[in-house]
Parts: C-alpha cells; structure tokens; sequence
C-alpha cells in the first residue's frame, strides 16, 4: 500500500502551515474555521497512515483508503507536491504529533521548511472524551507528551517558539485567538471565520464518526468539564493517564497566543 509522489521543482512551493494536535483537542472546529477562510488547501491527518496503517497499529473507526501514502517520506512528499500545485494561497495540515513523532524529530530539514503550530486541550477533557469514542485508548494516543517534544526539537531546529492555541481560551474567546493565530503566522485575519454552516467534508472519511459533530457544528462552544471528571474517577487507568500528560499540557499553555498575547505583543512595538 502507499504512492509514489513526485515534487516539480520548478514550481512555486506555497507556505505550509502545520497544526499539530492530540486527539479531541477542538481540532477538527479549529480546522473548520481555517476552512471557512477560503485561501487554504487543507489536508487532514496524513500520517495517520504511518502510525496505523504502515506501522500496524490496532485503531477505532479507522476506514482506510487505498490509494494513500502510508510511508514517512511519501506522505511527507504528497505534503510538498500539494503545497506546489495548490491553487490556494496557502497548505494547511492538521495532524497529531504522535502520529509521526518518531521520524519528524529528527528532520530538522523539514521542520525548518514548515511553519508549526499547535493546539492542546485540558486533558481533564481530552481523556474522557478520547474514551468514549475509544475505549482502548494508549497513553501515548492522548497525545499532549508528543507535542510537547515536538514544540523543543521544533526550537532546536528553526531557534523560533511555536505558537500554541489553548482550547479553552478558543472556546471563550474564537475570535481574539484567531487574529493571534493569524498575526503570529503574518497571514490575513479574517473575522468571519469563528461562524459556518454545518458542512460535511470528503476528507473527514477516514475518522467520520469521530467528526460527526464538528459537521453539525456552526461555530466553538463552551464545553462542561465536570462530566469529564467523572468518567476519569470512574476508570483508574484513565486517571494515570490524566496526570501523566498534565504537566505536557501546563508547558504547552506557557506558549499560548490569544487576545492578551496579541495585546501584549502589540504594546511592546
């Protein structure tokens, strides 16, 4: 299984903005807004493939299509050719950290070539909601230990802190973390990207029950922490879970852009 891709280099290769995740972090909302902008190409989870597909991992609710790349180097090349025949103004890439983690770390060639950025979730949320959609969720499948690894080699290679969106501050304030996330990325701010229908998109097949509600959504909602508490008091290996990638997700929000980073930033020009 898997594709052989191949670049043109005579081609003008369009920014590549990565948004590296955990699952239930919000994002698959925040790449519904990036949708709503309009001027970016938008690829949703590749390397899904290399961690379940190639690497032969047991998952829930995977559908599996055929004709994908399932290596590193050839997602990695799809990435590139997509970014150089895309019609958009710019290629955006949704994905988790852990799904590539092992191979990306070590391209600092690649991690130099794209603009990184990240959004984490409480993982008070984040475990209990990844639980009901997977029962046998891993630790590492949570996810927040990853990315924070990825954000120091990402340091190491470029010199640059990544910026990182925090769910609850996007739940609270969609729109001043927006025009952080564009600001940070020196892209347009487009303030009616925070509203849309409610629209399926082909690219969710591979995970569609893991996105049915994002396609009936119409913008970010507040969500209530305290059912999640109780799922995590429920279930002891869950609770390990929670306080294993707690201090990942504290060190994550040390990076945090929103509207008082934005404030701040603008204060000291």
């Amino acid at each position: 299984m898997g594709s052989n891709y191949k670049t043109q280099d005579n081609m003008k290769e369009k920014k590549i903005i990565f948004l590296w995740v955990h699952p239930r972090s919000l994002s698959t909302a925040f790449e519904r807004s990036i949708l709503e902008r309009g001027d970016m190409e938008v690829i949703h989870e590749p390397f899904g493939y290399l961690y379940y597909v190639h690497e032969n991992r047991p998952v829930a609710n995977m559908t599996v299509d055929p004709n994908h790349p399932t290596t590193y180097e050839d997602i990695k090349k799809m990435i590139i050719e997509k970014a150089r025949t895309t019609t958009k103004d710019y290629l955006f890439v949704k994905d988790m950290a852990f799904h590539c983690y092992n191979h990306i770390s070590k391209d600092h060639d690649f991690l130099r070539r794209i603009k990184s950025t990240f959004i984490v979730r409480d993982p008070m949320k984040a475990v209990s909601s990844h639980f009901a959609m997977h029962p046998g969720v891993t630790c590492e499948e949570i996810g927040h230990e990853d990315q924070w690894n990825l954000t120091q080699c990402i340091i190491q290679a470029t010199g640059e802190s990544p910026a990182v969106v925090v769910a609850e501050d996007l739940e609270e304030d969609p729109a001043g973390v927006m025009e952080a996330y564009a600001d940070k990325l020196g892209i347009p701010y487009n303030p009616y990207a925070t509203r849309w229908q409610k629209t399926y998109y082909n690219m969710w097949d591979t995970w569609k029950e893991w996105h049915i509600d994002v396609a009936n959504s119409t913008g970010f909602h507040k969500t209530d922490r305290s059912k999640h508490e109780e799922t995590i008091n429920k279930h002891p290996h869950l609770k390990e879970y929670y306080h294993h990638h707690l201090p990942f997700y504290n060190n994550l929000c040390g990076l945090r852009i929103n509207r008082q980073w934005l404030t701040a930033k603008n204060a000291s020009l």
